[in-house]
C-alpha cells in the first residue's frame, strides 16, 4: 500500500495544500519529464458519493474541453487505496494574486486577460460545460502569457446527471449569479455574470457585491446595481464600462447572449489599448522588476553596486563579513561549551489561559467555509513555528470559546504527562527517524523543536523519546517511541482523528451554527471541523423553518454527512422584478452595445 504523499511514477516536490477534502502536491512525472499537479481525494471521503462524483466530474469535464485557455488534465486514477487527479502545472499566479499585488492594473493587461478568458469560456460553453464558480482565484496567468481557467469541480455538464440537489446554491457568494441564488436554471449567461463581477473587481479594485454577512451579500447581488466603473477610473472608455455593466444585468435575458458575442463586441470597439498580442502583454507583466527575483544592481551602471565602486565595495564587504563570522564563532564557543550535558532544552513559552484558536470562522469569499482551512495549508518555512501551545497571535482576537482548543495555564511549559528521560542504549550506532503528519505540524522531540512536517528523515541517538505534534487548529498529539541502534523507525500521525468533521448538503443555502456559533454557510467545499464530543447543529435561512440536530463525535470517527431539505416557512429570497421605470435608466441592452461598437469601430 503506498504511503501518504507517495505516488508511483512521480516525485513529490512540494505539498501545496492539505484540506479536509483534498491534498494538493506539486510533483514531477518521471515518464514524461514534466512538472504536474496531483490532487488527491482524502481516503475517508472515497465512500461519500457526492464528493466522489464531484471529483470524477472535474476529471471528465477537463478531459472533454481541451483548450489552451483551460487547465488540462493528464490522468484520473482510482484504486482501492487512493483516488487522485494528475493535472497541468501552471507556472505563474492567479488573477486573485494579481489583484492583491496590483489593484487596478493597466487597461491593456485587463483586456488581454479578458480576451483569453472569453476564448476559454466560449469553448467550454460550446461543449455544454458551465463552470458555475468563476472567480479571480479560478483564473490563472502563466508566465508564458496564457490565461487558464481552472477548478471545474462544480461544473455542470449538459446531458449528465446533476450532482448537487435541485435548487441548491452553488458557487461563491460574492460572484454568484442572481438566478443561482433564486434557484432558477443555470445557463452559460450565469458564467458571464460571474465573469462580469470578476472583471469589475479587476478594474475597480474592489468587489461589486460584498458584505460581512453571507445573506447580505446575496441580497446585494439580487437587488443592487454596482457603481459605474468610470467612477473608479475616469479615463476608462465609456463603451468598455457599458460592456462590463451589461454582463452584470440581474435578468439573464438582458445580458450578453454568449462569451463569443462579447468577444466580437470587444474587438469591434477598436479600443486603443486593445492588444494585438495578448500573450505578449501578459508575459510583459511577469517580466516587470516587481514580478522577477529582486536583485541589486540589475540595471547596468545603476544601483548600489555598479562599475569600479562595485568591485571595491564587494571586497570590503567580504572582508568585513569574514571578520564578523570569526568573532561570532569565538563568542559562541566561549559562551556555549561543547559539553552536551549542559544543553538547555528549548521549552515552549508560557501562555495565557484565554489564548485560543478558532476551529471555524465566518465565510469570506470562498465556498470552502471552514475557518481552519488556511491553517491546514502548509505554511512557508520562513513563518514562525507553532509552539506546543495555541496563541491568540495566529487568529483574530475575537474567537468563539465553545469551538476552540484552550491553551495551557500561564507560567507552565508544555509538558507531556509521565515524560520519560532519554535512555541511551550501549551501542552508539544512530537510528533513523521518519515522521509523517497529516496535515502539517511542528514536531518536538522531548520538548526540543525538531522541524515542521514534511521534512527528511533524521538520525538520532538510540533511546526512549517523546514526540509531540502541534498545529493551531488541533489539540496536541503525543507519541512515545523507543528507538533501537541502527533502526529505521516510521511514525505516522493523523491529526484528523482528534477532531470531528461535518459535511452539510442543503437543498438551498443556509447559515450553519455549531453550538449557537456561526461556523459557515453552504455550499461547503470542505467539511467543518469541531472538537470531539457532542454538538448542536443549527441551519438558518430566513425563507425556511429552523433546522436543528445533535451530533456526537469520538476519536477516529469518519466525517458525518448531513443531507437536509429545508421546510418552507415564509417567503423566499428571489430575484425582485425591476420596474420598467427603473429599467429605463439601466445599462444599455446588448443590442444597443452592438450598434455602439459597430459605430465606433466603423466611423
Amino acid at each position: 500500500m503506498p504511503q501518504e504523499g507517495e505516488f508511483e511514477g512521480f516525485r513529490i516536490e512540494e505539498v501545496l495544500s492539505r484540506s479536509g477534502t483534498t491534498s494538493v502536491y506539486r510533483a514531477f512525472q518521471h515518464s514524461l519529464q514534466r512538472p504536474v499537479i496531483i490532487k488527491e481525494l482524502r481516503p475517508e471521503l472515497a465512500q461519500e458519493k457526492d464528493m466522489l462524483e464531484r471529483f470524477k466530474r472535474e476529471a471528465q469535464v477537463c478531459a472533454l474541453i481541451k483548450h489552451e485557455n483551460i487547465v488540462d488534465i493528464y490522468d484520473y486514477s482510482v484504486s482501492a487505496d487512493r483516488i487522485f487527479l494528475v493535472m497541468e502545472f501552471v507556472a505563474g499566479c492567479s488573477l486573485l494574486e494579481l489583484i492583491q499585488k496590483n489593484p487596478r492594473p493597466p487597461l491593456n493587461l485587463i483586456l488581454a486577460i479578458l480576451f483569453q478568458t472569453l476564448r476559454g469560456l466560449s469553448y467550454a460553453h460550446s461543449k455544454g460545460v458551465i463552470h458555475r464558480d468563476l472567480k479571480p482565484s479560478n483564473i490563472l496567468l502563466s508566465r508564458d502569457g496564457l490565461v487558464k481557467i481552472t477548478d471545474l469541480g462544480l461544473a455542470l455538464l449538459e446531458g449528465s446527471a446533476i450532482i448537487t440537489q435541485p435548487g441548491a446554491v452553488v458557487g461563491t457568494p460574492a460572484y454568484i449569479s442572481p438566478e443561482a441564488i433564486s434557484g432558477r436554471p443555470i445557463t452559460a449567461q450565469s458564467d458571464l455574470f460571474s465573469l462580469g463581477v470578476t472583471l469589475y473587481e479587476l478594474v475597480a479594485g474592489q468587489r461589486a457585491f460584498d458584505s460581512e454577512h453571507f445573506s447580505d451579500t446575496l441580497k446585494r447581488v439580487l437587488s443592487e446595481h454596482p457603481r459605474p466603473l468610470i467612477q473608479f477610473q475616469a479615463d476608462l472608455p465609456p463603451e468598455f464600462d457599458r460592456l462590463i455593466m451589461c454582463m452584470l444585468e440581474k435578468q439573464p435575458a438582458k445580458r450578453w447572449s454568449s462569451a463569443g458575442e462579447i468577444l466580437l463586441a470587444l474587438q469591434n470597439l477598436k479600443l486603443p489599448d486593445f492588444p494585438s498580442d495578448s500573450r505578449q502583454v501578459i508575459r510583459g507583466y511577469f517580466s516587470q522588476p516587481s514580478e522577477r527575483s529582486r536583485t541589486i544592481g540589475a540595471v547596468p551602471g545603476k544601483g548600489l553596486f555598479a562599475g569600479p565602486f562595485r568591485r571595491k565595495t564587494l571586497l570590503q564587504f567580504g572582508l568585513a563579513a569574514v571578520f564578523a563570522l570569526v568573532m561570532v564563532y569565538l563568542a559562541l564557543k566561549y559562551q556555549f561549551p561543547s559539553n552536551r550535558s549542559s544543553e538547555t532544552k528549548v521549552r515552549p513559552p508560557a501562555i495565557s489561559p484565554q489564548d485560543t484558536v478558532s476551529l471555524v470562522s465566518p465565510p469570506s469569499d470562498s465556498t470552502a467555509l471552514t475557518g481552519a482551512r488556511a491553517l491546514m495549508e502548509t505554511p512557508g518555512r520562513s513563518q514562525d513555528r507553532v509552539q506546543p501551545q495555541i496563541t491568540g497571535k495566529t487568529v483574530p482576537s475575537a474567537v468563539p470559546e465553545t469551538l476552540a482548543f484552550k491553551g495551557r495555564p500561564a507560567q507552565q511549559s508544555v509538558q507531556s504527562p509521565e515524560q520519560p528521560e532519554s535512555d541511551q542504549y550501549a551501542s552508539s550506532e544512530p537510528a533513523l527517524l521518519r515522521v509523517r503528519c497529516d496535515p502539517w505540524a511542528d514536531v518536538y522531540l522531548n520538548d526540543i523543536l525538531l522541524d515542521r512536517t514534511p521534512f527528511e528523515s533524521r538520525s538520532l541517538p538510540s533511546g526512549r523519546y517523546r514526540l509531540s505534534f502541534h498545529h493551531p487548529a488541533f489539540p496536541p498529539v503525543f507519541r512515545d517511541i523507543d528507538v533501537k541502534p541502527g533502526e529505521e523507525l516510521a511514525v505516522n500521525v493523523s491529526l484528523w482523528e482528534t477532531v470531528g468533521r461535518i459535511v452539510v448538503l442543503v437543498d438551498s443555502w443556509a447559515e450553519i451554527y455549531i453550538d449557537d456559533i456561526l461556523a459557515g454557510v453552504t455550499p461547503l467545499r470542505e467539511p467543518l471541523i469541531v472538537p470531539l464530543g457532542q454538538h448542536i447543529v443549527t441551519l438558518k435561512n430566513p425563507a425556511f423553518a429552523l433546522w436543528k440536530d445533535t451530533l456526537a463525535f469520538q476519536r477516529g470517527d469518519p466525517p458525518c454527512t448531513l443531507r437536509v431539505k429545508l421546510e418552507s416557512d415564509h417567503g423566499s429570497l428571489s430575484n425582485p422584478e425591476i420596474s420598467s421605470e427603473a429599467n429605463s435608466d439601466s445599462t444599455p441592452s446588448p443590442e444597443d452595445l452592438r450598434s455602439d461598437s459597430a459605430a465606433i469601430g466603423h466611423p
